[in-house]
């Protein structure tokens, strides 16, 4: 539909062509029909009527071109058709005015009044009134083909803006999918980084496993070498130990044949007893670190400390047999004495308490006998603590049982 005001205002968006000049019919005035059918004999014909005006065209023509959109736009519609070349108005006399006043004219496009037709002749009534209403009828169909064009050029117009938005909204996405390609393309490569990084990490995690297997298999073969060495080792550590523990037996039995010599030899004299004792302390204190100690720098300790002990067996064996002697020969030839009492023993007169006991015992404040004797459980194990034993071993000895003894005897 055509919006008001169409009609008078230009429209920039059409080129109109400029075509040749309007040209206006002069109809007869409206009583040219009564003349006609009335001819006057005496009156002379009515001049010719006047030639076509040449008028220059209602609005000026439209060179410039069709303005077109700043928008990128990648097809236009096709060009509209343009209004007719030429506009053919017709315009009639009015009727006769007076003398002095010029006939007037008229450029309307509306039909002429009926009250006043313009004198024409006869004969040329019937082509002049076809022609007018020709010409009328094209006038109207141009104008409705005109508001046909304007309307479809409103529609073409709202067409055109919604595809332009449409092409803007395009526009947009395209700077969004060249965005969301560039990032595809980011995501693209960290994928393919992340692929490289995978594959050499499994061949890191391969290469790792296969040395893996290589050192377990390697551990396997140092633990076969190893049980076998310390199998072997432990073998002849154990015949060692058994060739020593023989020999150590043999000399327990010999001390002990030596010890029942001395012992029925001393039996009589007070300080033979004692040095019976210590003799007998020591070889149990032997005896216990032989039981104790299983190892080979242990076993030589212990033989070394069993040929110490030899030793002092064998000495004091010769000695009590030369001071058997002496003492033969002075009770033959002296009356002995009388009996004086004598000094309370040591620590060494307890079975199992050897000089190194002692030592020991000595230096937490323990030197008499009559002090193992009231010792109580807690004593007990306080002693045992600061000697680096256990107490079952002072329990199963029997210190304290010994020393009481002792001390009622």
């Amino acid at each position: 539909m055509s919006r008001p005001g169409d009609e008078e205002r230009t429209d920039p968006n059409i080129a109109m062509p400029s075509g040749p000049p309007t040209e206006e019919l002069e109809l007869p005035p409206p009583d040219a029909d009564d003349d006609a059918e009335a001819p006057q004999a005496s009156t002379p014909s009515a001049p010719p009527p006047p030639p076509l005006a040449a008028r220059t065209p209602s609005r000026p023509p439209f060179d410039k071109p069709f303005p077109t959109s700043t928008r990128p736009i990648s097809s236009r519609p096709a060009p509209f058709p343009s209004r007719p070349a030429t506009s053919t108005r017709i315009t009639a006399p009015a009727a006769k005015p007076a003398a002095s006043a010029p006939p007037a004219k008229t450029t309307s496009s509306s039909p002429p009044p009926a009250s006043a037709p313009a004198p024409l002749r006869r004969s040329d009534k019937p082509p002049e009134r076809q022609r007018f209403a020709q010409m009328q009828t094209q006038l109207d169909e141009a104008r409705s083909a005109l508001a046909r064009q304007r309307h479809e050029l409103d529609e073409l117009r709202g067409q055109l803006e919604a595809k332009e938005e449409r092409l803007e909204a395009l526009m947009g996405e395209l700077r969004e999918s060249d965005g969301r390609e560039a990032l595809e393309a980011k995501l693209r490569a960290l994928d393919e980084r992340g692929d490289a990084f995978a594959q050499e990490l499994r061949m890191r995690v391969e290469r790792a496993e296969q040395r893996g297997a290589d050192v377990s298999s390697f551990e396997s073969r140092i633990r076969e070498l190893e049980e076998g060495t310390e199998i072997s080792r432990i073998r002849m550590r154990v015949d060692r130990f058994g060739h020593q523990l023989k020999e150590v037996a043999v000399r327990v039995e010999r001390l002990e044949a030596t010890q029942a010599e001395i012992t029925a030899r001393l039996a009589q004299d007070d300080e033979s007893k004692r040095h019976l004792a210590r003799l007998q302390s020591l070889f149990e204190e032997l005896a216990e670190e032989v039981r104790a100690q299983r190892d080979a720098s242990g076993l030589d300790e212990v033989l070394a400390r069993l040929d110490d002990v030899e030793a002092l067996t064998l000495e004091t064996g010769s000695g009590l047999r030369a001071q058997d002697a002496k003492l033969k020969e002075l009770s033959e030839s002296i009356v002995p004495p009388a009996r004086t009492p004598s000094a309370p023993p040591g620590l060494t007169a307890i079975k199992g308490i050897g000089p190194k006991y002692a030592k020991q015992l000595a230096a937490v404040g323990v030197t008499t006998v009559g002090q193992i004797a009231a010792w109580t459980d807690e004593d007990v194990e306080r002693a045992a603590v600061q000697l680096g034993i256990k107490p079952e071993r002072i329990r199963k000895a029997g210190w304290v049982a010994k020393a009481r003894a002792l001390e009622e005897s």
